[in-house]
């Protein structure tokens, strides 16, 4: 399964948190992290 599709969000939107292109906010932190299995802090 695709990360975007494990998460709602759309490819070119997590593209863009890969690429810098975007801030990650808390709550999409909590979103990624979950569906990564990982602590949000990583993210942030």
């Amino acid at each position: 399964m695709k990360l975007s599709e494990m998460t709602g969000m759309p490819q070119s939107v997590i593209s863009d948190y890969e690429k810098g292109r975007r801030k990650i906010t808390r709550q999409v932190a909590i979103r990624l992290s979950s569906a990564l299995k990982i602590p949000e802090n990583y993210l942030l």
